[in-house]
Protein backbone atom coordinates (compact mmCIF):
# COMPACT_ATOMS: atom_id res chain seq x y z
CA UNK A 1 0.00 0.00 0.00
CA UNK A 2 1.56 3.29 -1.00
CA UNK A 3 2.12 5.83 1.71
CA UNK A 4 0.00 4.34 4.48
CA UNK A 5 2.87 4.80 6.88
CA UNK A 6 2.07 7.48 9.44
CA UNK A 7 -1.39 8.23 8.09
CA UNK A 8 -4.34 8.06 10.44
CA UNK A 9 -2.60 5.64 12.80
CA UNK A 10 -0.83 8.26 14.89
CA UNK A 11 -4.05 10.10 15.74
CA UNK A 12 -6.02 9.60 18.93
CA UNK A 13 -9.11 9.15 16.80
CA UNK A 14 -7.88 5.92 15.23
CA UNK A 15 -6.34 2.82 16.67
CA UNK A 16 -4.86 -0.22 14.96
CA UNK A 17 -8.29 -1.46 13.82
CA UNK A 18 -8.65 1.49 11.41
CA UNK A 19 -5.32 0.66 9.77
CA UNK A 20 -6.30 -3.01 9.47
CA UNK A 21 -9.71 -2.16 7.97
CA UNK A 22 -8.10 0.23 5.50
CA UNK A 23 -5.46 -2.33 4.47
CA UNK A 24 -8.10 -5.02 3.92
CA UNK A 25 -10.31 -2.64 1.91
CA UNK A 26 -7.30 -1.50 -0.15
CA UNK A 27 -6.41 -5.11 -0.98
CA UNK A 28 -9.96 -5.68 -2.28
CA UNK A 29 -10.00 -2.42 -4.26
CA UNK A 30 -9.88 -2.91 -8.06
CA UNK A 31 -7.22 -1.14 -10.15
CA UNK A 32 -9.75 1.48 -11.33
CA UNK A 33 -12.86 2.28 -9.32
CA UNK A 34 -15.35 5.04 -8.74
CA UNK A 35 -14.62 7.70 -6.12
CA UNK A 36 -16.88 6.91 -3.16
CA UNK A 37 -17.38 10.59 -2.22
CA UNK A 38 -18.40 11.55 -5.76
CA UNK A 39 -20.71 8.55 -6.05
CA UNK A 40 -22.19 9.49 -2.66
CA UNK A 41 -22.91 12.98 -4.02
CA UNK A 42 -24.32 11.72 -7.34
CA UNK A 43 -21.30 12.33 -9.59
CA UNK A 44 -19.02 9.94 -11.48
CA UNK A 45 -15.27 10.18 -10.97
CA UNK A 46 -12.81 7.33 -11.54
CA UNK A 47 -9.80 6.87 -9.25
CA UNK A 48 -6.62 4.84 -9.78
CA UNK A 49 -5.59 2.49 -6.98
CA UNK A 50 -1.88 3.32 -7.10
CA UNK A 51 -2.19 7.11 -7.47
CA UNK A 52 0.11 9.17 -5.24
CA UNK A 53 0.40 12.83 -4.34
CA UNK A 54 3.52 15.00 -4.47
CA UNK A 55 6.03 14.26 -1.69
CA UNK A 56 5.64 16.33 1.45
CA UNK A 57 8.43 18.34 3.15
CA UNK A 58 10.04 15.18 4.50
CA UNK A 59 9.94 13.48 1.09
CA UNK A 60 7.21 11.00 2.05
CA UNK A 61 5.01 10.03 -0.89
CA UNK A 62 1.46 9.29 0.24
CA UNK A 63 -1.52 7.67 -1.39
CA UNK A 64 -3.96 9.97 -3.19
CA UNK A 65 -6.83 7.92 -1.77
CA UNK A 66 -8.60 8.53 1.52
CA UNK A 67 -10.60 5.86 3.32
CA UNK A 68 -13.67 8.05 3.57
CA UNK A 69 -16.09 8.15 6.51
CA UNK A 70 -19.84 8.30 6.26
CA UNK A 71 -21.26 11.73 7.03
CA UNK A 72 -22.52 10.36 10.35
CA UNK A 73 -18.91 9.30 11.18
CA UNK A 74 -20.14 5.77 11.86
CA UNK A 75 -18.36 3.52 9.37
CA UNK A 76 -16.90 4.09 5.94
CA UNK A 77 -18.25 4.70 2.44
CA UNK A 78 -15.08 3.50 0.72
CA UNK A 79 -12.04 5.05 -0.93
CA UNK A 80 -12.30 8.53 -2.36
CA UNK A 81 -9.91 10.89 -4.07
CA UNK A 82 -8.04 13.04 -1.53
CA UNK A 83 -9.14 16.28 -3.20
CA UNK A 84 -12.81 15.24 -3.32
CA UNK A 85 -12.75 14.27 0.35
CA UNK A 86 -11.04 17.49 1.47
CA UNK A 87 -13.30 19.68 -0.68
CA UNK A 88 -16.38 18.05 0.79
CA UNK A 89 -15.13 18.57 4.34
CA UNK A 90 -14.17 22.15 3.56
CA UNK A 91 -17.60 23.00 2.19
CA UNK A 92 -19.33 21.39 5.19
CA UNK A 93 -17.08 23.30 7.58
CA UNK A 94 -17.72 26.55 5.73
CA UNK A 95 -21.47 26.07 5.91
CA UNK A 96 -21.27 25.26 9.63
CA UNK A 97 -19.18 28.37 10.22
CA UNK A 98 -21.61 30.55 8.25
CA UNK A 99 -24.55 29.21 10.28
CA UNK A 100 -22.76 30.13 13.49
CA UNK A 101 -21.03 33.43 12.61
CA UNK A 102 -22.84 34.75 9.55
CA UNK A 103 -21.51 35.25 6.02
CA UNK A 104 -17.82 35.69 5.15
CA UNK A 105 -16.34 39.15 4.91
CA UNK A 106 -16.58 40.30 1.34
CA UNK A 107 -19.70 38.31 0.70
CA UNK A 108 -22.59 40.37 -0.59
CA UNK A 109 -25.15 41.46 1.93
CA UNK A 110 -28.43 43.18 1.21
CA UNK A 111 -28.03 46.94 0.83
CA UNK A 112 -29.00 48.97 3.87
CA UNK A 113 -32.45 50.47 3.76
CA UNK A 114 -32.67 54.24 3.51
CA UNK A 115 -34.40 56.08 6.32
CA UNK A 116 -37.83 57.39 5.51
CA UNK A 117 -37.87 61.14 6.26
Amino acid sequence: MPGFRGTATSSDRYDNTHAKLRAAAFAALPEWSQCARCAHNGRRHLIYKWATVKPDRRGVVKSALHYDHKDSNKGYIGFSDADCNRNDGSSKGGRARARKHGPWRGQRRPPPSLPSW
